[in-house]
């Protein structure tokens, strides 16, 4: 007998980009991820490679396929990452680091 558990957990957000804007901004476009359940929302997520670590996140409604993040420092190091949600999970996290 075999028992395959499928996952609610959706798949993380495909294809990110990061297009930088000017030297404080950065353009964030993804495409939507396979999932059996509904996707209700996004976060995408940013910190400091080096230095000062805190993260920032920002929730974005799920009808988007870009956010423009602002306020970064010129000139720095950045990891973001985004998460897929649906009413029973969360994604793992796609990351992509940029200059």
């Amino acid at each position: 007998l075999t028992v395959k558990v499928e996952s609610d957990s959706p798949d993380p957000p495909q294809n990110l980009q990061l297009i930088p804007k000017s030297s404080t901004a950065i353009l964030v476009k993804w495409s939507a991820p396979a999932s059996k359940s509904p996707i209700i929302a996004y976060t995408i997520h940013w910190l400091q490679t080096e230095g000062r670590n805190s993260e920032q996140n920002e929730a974005v409604n799920v009808s988007q396929t870009e956010f423009l993040v602002t306020g970064l420092e010129p000139n720095t190091n950045y990891t973001f990452y985004m998460a897929a949600y649906t009413s029973k999970a969360s994604s793992a996290k796609h990351s992509q680091q940029v200059v």
